[in-house]
């Protein structure tokens, strides 16, 4: 099954929600180029900055050279892309826009090289060139700010992500109450891609959790955790008519029910964080080869994972998706939160969201008149 996230992705700028001021300046921006040769498009997660670009190739007819900086850890790496994109024509005789997504992975301290290297190429560059990232103001970003113009996408507010699903839910023909929908919006925290994913994960839980589909999934399931037959588990995994992602939350809820020792249990989840990644890789990369690895590494290596099997019969527990949706929204908020708050509180994401979120949260719920004046001071 394609997940909406592509099958809806934006191919006019028409269709990209809620930038409309945005996308007018991102316009004359490529239009200016080569006098601009770089554009910064920074904005929180989901807000359409890689859509923006994508919709504005398809709509031109343009190549879109894309590299997700996340993958590029070294300086030769990111030379080895970029350098050829941005001096050699299109190999089809087309118009190129140049495209590095999430410039924040080459902000660490083992990636000065890289970004010396982009800013290297920026200057050289013969077509016009978009990095997206989810803080600009980040001082790793501070000498690559010089040489870029940059624009601030706005969050996107919650009747912008509603309009898209009930946009998608029409083309797809879904009987959904709009109640549903306005809380699948509220929940996103403004991003349009997890609101897609969570009402595609919603409507296949009606869809699909039917009584023989579930019987299906749970003989998947007591063939994987009761066998070691590692042919029979591909097989049987490979054949069920659910998402990836569904089947890995079946094996994630019933792997502690299952699984007695430590040792078992931390192998599981470790071969299941694995699956985890490459499942992410697919849309980004656009390599659906890489669902070989997610269903070998998910079951295989849970199924070899355990030492024994356990004797006992166990009942499986259909995921809760609800509970995921929730979660997810939760750690997006705290990202955002994080993000917006670190210059105030001069430190980086990262440890705000592991020191500083939780002791907050506390306060809030002991505390609301002190949670309201931290609000105030930072400005939230």
């Amino acid at each position: 099954m394609i997940p909406w996230v592509r099958k809806y992705q934006p191919k006019k700028l028409t269709e990209v929600v809620g930038q409309r001021e945005s996308i007018d300046k991102i316009v004359a921006f490529y239009q200016s180029f080569p006098r601009d040769r770089t554009i910064i498009l920074s904005g929180p997660h989901g807000s359409g900055k890689t859509a923006i670009v994508t919709a504005l190739a398809t709509q031109l007819g343009a190549e879109l050279i894309e590299l997700n900086a996340s993958d590029y850890r070294r300086e030769q790496d990111v030379m080895s892309v970029l350098e050829p994109a941005s001096r050699q024509g299109s190999i089809f005789g087309k118009k190129k826009i140049i495209l590095i997504d999430e410039i924040d992975g080459l902000a660490g301290m083992q990636d000065r090289g890289a970004i010396t290297s982009v800013i290297k190429i920026i200057t050289e560059t013969r077509f016009p060139i978009f990095i997206t990232t989810n803080n600009v103001w980040n001082k790793k970003l501070k000498t690559l700010r010089k040489s870029c113009r940059i624009l601030e996408l706005r969050k996107l507010e919650t009747p912008d992500v509603l309009r898209r699903l009930h946009k998608i839910a029409k083309l797809e023909k879904i009987k959904i109450e709009d109640s549903v929908l306005k809380k699948i919006a509220a929940h996103s925290d403004g991003d349009v891609r997890a609101a897609i994913n969570d009402l595609q994960a919603i409507c296949s839980g009606v869809e699909l959790f039917n009584r023989d589909r579930i019987e299906e999934v749970e003989s998947a399931m007591r063939m994987i955790f009761k066998s070691f037959d590692s042919e029979a588990a591909k097989s049987i995994s490979n054949s069920l008519e659910i998402q990836p992602r569904d089947f890995l939350q079946w094996l994630d809820q019933n792997i502690s029910s299952e699984y007695y020792d430590k040792k078992s249990i931390r192998d599981a989840y470790d071969y299941l964080s694995q699956s985890d990644i490459f499942l992410e890789r697919i849309p980004r990369w656009q390599h659906w080869r890489f669902l070989v690895y997610v269903y070998l590494l998910s079951a295989v290596g849970v199924q070899q994972s355990k030492t024994k099997p356990n004797p006992k019969q166990v009942r499986y527990s259909k995921p809760d998706l609800m509970k995921y949706w929730i979660r997810a929204a939760k750690l997006r908020k705290a990202k955002g939160l994080a993000q917006t708050i670190g210059p105030k509180l001069h430190a980086s994401a990262r440890s705000l969201q592991r020191d500083f979120i939780p002791y907050f949260n506390f306060i809030e719920q002991k505390n609301p008149k002190m949670a309201k004046e931290i609000n105030e001071w930072l400005g939230v």
